[in-house]
């Protein structure tokens, strides 16, 4: 067994004041050297980065130019995907290019066309780059005549009219629309919609602006009268029996025999539905002017007048009244 004095001589630390001078002596022995080595490795590794072929994949905004004259019939792509090949310096330019192509058709005429994009120049395209292919490389759509037409405007009605009321008459100002589009798709619409129009949101009348609704495709609207409703709804009547309806002589010394009378009555549904007995009363007055002796009050103008009191009374309609006549006399 080794004694443990000899043991701590064998496994003592090392003295790092030799190792330090020889530390130094190997990072700075021939430095000229080692930095030269660093460099040619560097620009190693950029020469096999230069050289390597990589391929990109990049989008390429069309722009179109169509004549005045012509419509579209079809839709056109707004991109096409490009796929690039070069060094991987170049190419890693193309990920931050925008990229355009102008499609001029300014000489087209109406009928089936068909775009190669393969050929055409790429605006900001990076230099060293070569094309490998464009994604779809062509399109095909169609051209038609552009045409406007004057057409019917429809109004689109929505929702239900407010408790009670039903509607009698909706208007619009214009009651027409220009539209514009290929000739094709315009001889095959007489009317256009109106957007939405909520009946429920209107009283007894109302007048509001309202937009045209959604067109077919490749149909615009090339007018700007604004577009105006007129709605009009009516109250829904009903008829109502009020029996037992309490008669009151009002001038003094005069009185009848009948104490209740029956009314055959009629109105909106909300006011008629709010209406009984306890709201209602028929009033008698006789003229100071009156001649003693029997008189027969009726509704109007007379010695004996008959007044109907109940609320709401210029919508209601008193239709009949039994007995229709009452007769009056004077006190005993």
């Amino acid at each position: 067994m080794i004694p443990q004095t000899r043991l701590s001589r064998i496994i003592r630390k090392p003295d790092l004041t030799l190792v330090r001078p020889w530390l130094r002596g190997a990072l700075t022995r021939n430095f000229g050297f080692k930095i030269l080595s660093v460099i040619f490795a560097f620009a190693g590794w950029a020469w096999v980065q230069g050289e390597q072929v990589v391929e990109q994949k990049a989008r390429v905004r069309l722009h179109w130019s169509i004549p005045e004259d012509l419509a579209l019939v079809d839709d056109l792509p707004d991109s096409i995907s490009l796929t690039a090949s070069g060094s991987q310096v170049f190419v890693r330019n193309l990920r931050r290019a925008d990229l355009h192509l102008r499609v001029d058709l300014s000489d087209a005429t109406p009928g089936v066309q068909s775009v190669e994009f393969e050929d055409r120049f790429i605006e900001n395209l990076p230099q060293n780059i070569h094309v490998v292919g464009l994604s779809p490389a062509r399109a095909e759509f169609e051209l038609d005549e552009k045409v406007t037409k004057q057409v019917k405007l429809e109004p689109r009605i929505t929702g239900e009219p407010k408790a009670g009321f039903r509607l009698v008459g909706l208007e619009l100002e214009p009651g027409t629309v220009l539209i514009e589009g290929p000739a094709s798709v315009l001889v095959g619409i007489s009317e256009v919609p109106t957007a939405p129009i909520d009946v429920g949101r209107f009283g007894r009348t109302g007048r509001d602006e309202v937009a045209a609704g959604r067109l077919p495709e490749w149909v615009d609207r090339v007018d700007d009268v604004p577009i105006m409703v007129n709605v009009r709804l009516e109250p829904i009547t009903a008829k109502l029996s009020l029996e037992a309806v309490p008669v009151i002589v009002r001038s003094k010394g005069w009185t009848t025999d009948v104490e209740t009378v029956t009314l055959a009555i009629s109105g909106p549904v909300p006011v008629i539905e709010k209406l009984d007995v306890a709201t209602v009363l028929v009033l008698v007055t006789v003229s100071p002017d009156a001649e003693p002796g029997s008189l027969q009050a009726k509704r109007g103008d007379g010695p004996a007048r008959l007044d109907i009191v109940l609320a709401n009374l210029e919508e209601i309609t008193v239709e009949k009244m039994a007995p229709s006549v009452i007769e009056v006399h004077p006190v005993p």
